[in-house]
């Protein structure tokens, strides 16, 4: 491959991922201003705790939170983690799925969709009923457009839920109702044997997310919540979705068989 694909291929990966990125930014803002009735839009950002306006090198969706080393220059108190995790994971839902043999006009609405229930699960630690019906609507969309065998996508979706049911009743229902909707709707435009490689990417991803919440309490704060600690699964899942998309047929063709 030409040296000049190579450099369209990093510019346009990095774009994307920063647009994902961006846009999980601003999702996360305004459904904090929209929860704490803080409709003060044209306003800059400010800290949550002191109220100080944060400086725009600060604003750089992933890089501003490690720029300020995890704290507010201000008061000192140290910023939620969530908000370079949602940025972290849009940029690569977005990295994964854009130009995925998904249908343009279904599958750019899918991606801020599943970008915006990013944010909201990072932000709010729950989904709307309404994102969840949307997603499932878009996805039947997809289906339909893409003339997918739908025996196949009702099989997909029996396995989901074969198997994330039994998790949802043993783990004492502490896997949220919403995330077992949005698999079974995610699991609709995947083949059968990806759930796996959707399930196994998804909770590696979680575990990391949790590993390093706790670490980033215990160095930071001095007293590790880790226990206390809720981890949002929806981003994880979606991104787990995306890896399946984008991998899950090398993964099974060339390493597992």
């Amino acid at each position: 491959m030409p040296v000049s694909e190579y450099i369209y291929t990093g510019l346009s990966g990095i774009l994307l991922f920063s647009a994902g990125a961006s846009l999980a930014s601003f999702f996360m803002c305004f459904l904090f201003r929209s929860t704490e009735k803080k409709y003060q839009s044209m306003q800059r950002s400010v800290c949550d705790f002191c109220g100080s306006k944060i400086p725009l090198l600060f604003l750089i969706p992933v890089l501003g939170f490690f720029f300020c080393r995890g704290r507010c220059r201000y008061c000192r108190k140290n910023l939620r983690p969530e908000y370079p995790a949602a940025e972290l994971t849009s940029g690569f839902l977005a990295l994964f799925l854009i130009n995925r043999n998904l249908p343009f006009f279904a599958g750019i609405p899918l991606v801020l969709l599943l970008i915006f229930i990013c944010a909201e699960d990072f932000l709010l630690y729950s989904l709307h009923i309404i994102s969840i019906i949307a997603c499932t609507a878009l996805c039947i969309v997809v289906i339909f457009i893409l003339k997918t065998d739908f025996t196949e996508a009702l099989i997909s979706l029996a396995v989901s839920a074969g198997i994330f049911l039994p998790l949802y009743f043993f783990s004492g229902k502490r896997l949220g109702s919403a995330d077992i909707f949005l698999v079974c709707s995610l699991s609709l435009l995947l083949a059968p044997e990806l759930i796996f490689i959707m399930l196994l990417s998804a909770s590696l991803c979680g575990l990391l997310y949790g590993l390093l919440v706790y670490l980033y309490n215990k160095f930071s704060a001095g007293q590790p919540v880790f226990l206390k600690q809720k981890i949002p699964f929806a981003p994880f899942l979606s991104l787990g979705f995306a890896f399946s998309m984008c991998f899950g047929e090398y993964i099974i063709n060339r390493i597992l068989f």
